[in-house]
């Protein structure tokens, strides 16, 4: 039995993971997984724990007075994916199935930033059989760096309808799983400080690799630490270079300093970053308030921060939501200065931003002759009332000149 995308900070009472002795209550027979909406926490019952048959000295696998909580995160949690994780033909489906939502909420694009050897497989599949219904940039898991470098895959291969981004890696964790690399820990857990998914010399020397194999890296870096530790890396990389040519870019960055956004410019590394995280966790009595003080959540996924140093911006949604529109309001409505964008930019962000860090800025992102066709009509006007963007809906989407979706 498999569930996803639960998220404790929207509970009533008790907001603690949830162990295994309290699954194995109503489920005493048949293994159990439970995912956390971020992805970085698991939780599982007993049967599951003696199914996937996890190494208790794996990172993630948290232990009390000598017994597994069922509490599974990072590393341990990808142990789980790979017993529970579907067939290629399996893949294929869900992709058809997800590309449908896709279109209905105004999207012809997607980053597919969690890409192992099977998905790969499912996605070309679907593109030689010409069934592919939506364009796919992909970002293939670090286990498979060797062997990329090996094929010689270099970012930018394929066509506008499938093509090779690069290599994605995990510097730490999430806020949501108390697993980011933080510096100060936890409100309710100061010794917390997270986890650092890598030693620093072996996370550099992976962003080495991919680099000088032609690689765009997309690396995953959300604590005040992981970023500072992602960028120190990246300065050393780009030192001997003249700019950042493969267009390497940071995910998620919700907690950064002022100081380090402006590293971030001066390097020209791309900050990929997901506005909805303000909608869903960053308004008063979100989850941000239970993990850090007031001062920090207001500074948390500083969109403002980056526009106003003219920070490079790719805005997605990672699935949490998916709905552009809802990233887009969540942007421009938060009370929080240092968060807050006009919703030109949100705009500008979530299409040419995206487009920009495909090496795809000359065919998608922007309406103008000689670009793909790719295109979304709304029924309202989201820079008339920006209060409103939320309740905005896609009327029609067009992908390579066809309507995709109409209402």
């Amino acid at each position: 039995m498999v569930g996803v995308n639960w998220d404790e900070s929207k509970w009533s009472g008790d907001r603690e993971f949830m162990k295994k002795d309290e699954i194995d209550r109503v489920s005493p027979n048949n293994p159990v997984s439970l995912e956390r909406v971020d992805g970085h926490i698991t939780c599982v019952n007993s049967p599951a724990l003696e199914k996937i048959d996890i190494d208790p000295s794996m990172q993630g696998y948290e232990m009390e007075d000598g017994e597994p909580t069922g509490r599974l995160m990072e590393e341990a949690v990808n142990k789980v994916r790979d017993v529970i994780e579907p067939s290629v033909e399996g893949i294929k489906r869900g992709l058809k199935v997800a590309a449908k939502e896709a279109h209905s909420l105004g999207v012809t694009s997607i980053h597919d930033a969690h890409v192992n050897k099977r998905k790969f497989e499912a996605y070309q599949s679907l593109w030689r059989s010409e069934e592919l219904p939506i364009r796919a940039n992909l970002y293939f898991d670090h286990e498979l760096l060797t062997d990329l470098g090996d094929l010689g895959l270099r970012t930018g291969f394929g066509d506008d309808k499938l093509s090779v981004g690069g290599l994605k890696l995990f510097t730490d964790g999430s806020i949501g799983a108390k697993t980011a690399w933080v510096t100060n820990g936890y409100l309710d857990d100061r010794d917390n400080l997270g986890m650092s998914i890598w030693e620093p010399e072996e996370l550099r020397e992976l962003m080495g690799k991919a680099h000088h194999n032609g690689l765009q890296l997309a690396v995953h870096a959300i604590g005040d630490r992981a970023v500072s530790e992602f960028i120190k890396g990246m300065e050393e990389i780009l030192s001997e270079e003249e700019g950042n040519h493969l267009r390497h870019r940071i995910e998620h960055c919700e907690m950064i300093s002022n100081q380090d956004v402006t590293r971030l410019k001066e390097l020209d590394i791309i900050a990929s970053m997901q506005p909805n995280f303000i909608g869903e966790w960053s308004l008063p009595g979100g989850m941000y308030e239970d993990r850090f003080s007031g001062e920090q959540v207001e500074i948390l996924d500083p969109l403002g921060w980056m526009a106003d140093k003219d920070v490079t911006i790719a805005l997605g949604s990672d699935c949490m939501p998916f709905d552009p529109l809802y990233g887009i309001h969540s942007a421009v409505n938060t009370p929080h200065e240092a968060q807050q964008l006009s919703p030109e930019q949100a705009i500008k962000f979530y299409t040419s931003g995206p487009a920009y860090a495909e090496f795809m800025e000359s065919k998608k992102g922007s309406i103008r002759q000689g670009a793909l066709a790719d295109l979304t009509l709304l029924n309202g006007n989201p820079t008339e009332e920006p209060e409103e963007i939320e309740s905005l809906e896609p009327v029609v989407t067009v992908l390579d000149g066809k309507v995709v979706f109409q209402k």
